[in-house]
């Protein structure tokens, strides 16, 4: 693209080519322009100059295209055509939409929220591609970078302005155990609890979120609940307790997806120890605030937090 040849060109001139083409007359053409008749000719007169081509014959009242325009007419009016879409307002239909949204969630929650997610576009938005990007502590300067659009994160204490966050769905801490465990069958096993080790499921940007916090915040015994083994990886923690008498905290409809799936867990609840629900939001930056598409995208993340938590209100 030769930029310098665009800056020293007035590109209205080529909408007054286009008309005079159409309309072969200087008076037609001065109409729809809303200018005057001596404002078309000097117009015409300037893109004789700078085409070095007459551009025009008279023949008569009629103006007649010279070979020269009859060749450049179609790039002329492909050209107007293409700014004319440019400078259109973005429309987006989900069910014709082609294109690509960069997604990252916690891998805890991972397994929950894609499937669920890309059963939905299967039908809603089929030309929706979703590439799934690693969730690190980085996620906000991710997302101002536009190295991904969305992230669902648990709620952190302070955003910067340009970020906006969106409520996807409230949790309250559980926690789960192998079949067999000691504690099976008591009657207030939650008293005890706290006398069995901890499996940690860290956070790559835990320091920023509020969901530890809750433990920290625990009254009484459960204090000085001990961690006796710390990952990142939720596979990792069901290898252990599936083999020990560690417990795994979790919130709540992680730990109902987990027990639905194998008959080898169980779970137990902590609203004795009165701690705090934690939120998950979704979070964009404000480059992609006046994006129809992606702000479709969001309200199908919000429906979908809706749904998981319709299937938590639900008997287990």
């Amino acid at each position: 693209m030769d930029i310098q040849t665009l800056i020293k060109t007035d590109l209205n001139l080529l909408v007054s080519l286009y008309i005079l083409f159409e309309e072969r007359s200087v008076s037609k053409a001065a109409d729809r322009l809303f200018i005057t008749q001596s404002a078309v000719s000097k117009a015409l007169s300037r893109m004789r100059e700078r085409f070095g081509d007459p551009l025009f014959t008279r023949a008569g009242h009629e103006l007649v295209p010279t070979p020269y325009m009859e060749v450049k007419a179609p790039l002329l009016i492909a050209t107007l055509d293409s700014v004319t879409r440019m400078l259109a307002p973005l429309e987006f239909r989900p069910e014709t939409y082609q294109g690509q949204i960069r997604v990252t969630f916690p891998e805890m929650i991972d397994h929950i929220v894609t499937p669920r997610l890309l059963a939905y576009l299967q039908y809603s938005a089929p030309g929706i591609k979703i590439k799934s990007e690693r969730f690190g502590e980085d996620v906000l300067e991710r997302l101002a970078t536009g190295m991904v659009d969305f992230a669902i994160t648990l709620e952190y204490s302070h955003y910067p302005p340009e970020y906006r966050t969106q409520h996807f769905l409230s949790a309250s801490p559980t926690v789960i155990a192998r079949k067999g465990h000691p504690l099976s069958g008591e009657s207030s096993p939650l008293r005890k609890i706290v006398a069995y080790p901890r499996i940690g499921v860290t956070l790559p940007d835990e320091s920023l979120t509020e969901f530890y916090k809750s433990f920290a915040a625990r009254q009484g015994e459960a204090r000085s609940w001990p961690s006796f083994f710390e990952t990142e990886t939720i596979l990792s923690a069901l290898s252990i307790i599936g083999l020990t008498d560690s417990l795994l905290p979790l919130p709540d409809f992680v730990a109902d997806s987990l027990i639905s799936r194998t008959s080898e867990l169980q779970k137990f609840t902590l609203h004795e120890y009165n701690l705090k629900f934690f939120n998950y939001v979704i979070v964009t930056h404000q480059r992609v605030a006046d994006s129809p598409m992606h702000v479709w995208f969001g309200e199908a993340l919000k429906s979908l937090g809706q749904e998981i938590m319709a299937a938590k209100q639900s008997p287990y």
